[in-house]
């Protein structure tokens, strides 16, 4: 280890101490890691992944992101956009098996800006009998949501209406455009 790599870690510890400090274990908490070179180094947890069963959180703890990854989905995209592998005027209606049966083009612009139209999927889940929004949807069950549902609530570009699908179908056109997982994509791009 070097000394830049010491000092490193030092910075890191201390940020975790004070993190620690400022939240109580039995609250909500954080997990953290810190990777040199992909490689990870040094890891930390605090708090409870679960309030109301008081399970605290692990290296094993899988977070439900949400909004949290819409940022990281919107740089990609806009990557792909600056490389010129599409326009923000695309109609994904062609590369979104999701948005197939839509007969109004949705364009990738109408996705990020959340003008699409297109319903939440949380929505329409919990508009099923015995589902509650505080399920965990997973993506496939997200897509196929979005699929029954047809058509989109208004003209495209229209209106604004905030919409988790939006970003549900954004992250399957980068799956499908690139070809591997979007938690592989961020890794290699970001992370």
């Amino acid at each position: 280890m070097t000394l830049d790599d010491s000092r490193l870690l030092d910075r890191f510890d201390g940020a975790v101490a004070r993190l620690r400090e400022q939240y109580d274990g039995l609250g909500a908490g954080f997990a953290l890691a810190l990777t040199v070179e992909g490689r990870r180094v040094r890891s930390a947890c605090h708090g409870q992944a679960n309030l109301e069963w008081q399970q605290p959180i692990s290296g094993d703890t899988r977070f439900y992101l949400a909004s949290e990854s819409k940022t990281w989905v919107a740089a990609l995209v806009m990557e792909a956009v600056a490389a010129g592998q599409i326009s923000l005027d695309a109609d994904m209606r062609e590369a979104l098996p999701a948005l197939a049966d839509c007969d109004r083009p949705v364009s990738l612009g109408h996705l990020l800006r959340h003008t699409s139209g297109v319903d939440d999927y949380l929505y329409l889940w919990k508009m099923q009998l015995g589902h509650d929004e505080d399920d965990l949807v997973t993506q496939e069950q997200a897509l196929a949501l979005i699929r029954r549902s047809g058509e989109v609530n208004f003209e495209p570009g229209t209106r604004h209406d905030y919409s988790n699908s939006n970003y549900v179908l954004l992250a399957d056109w980068l799956e499908r455009t690139l070809g591997q997982p979007l938690n592989e994509i961020a890794q290699r791009r970001f992370f």
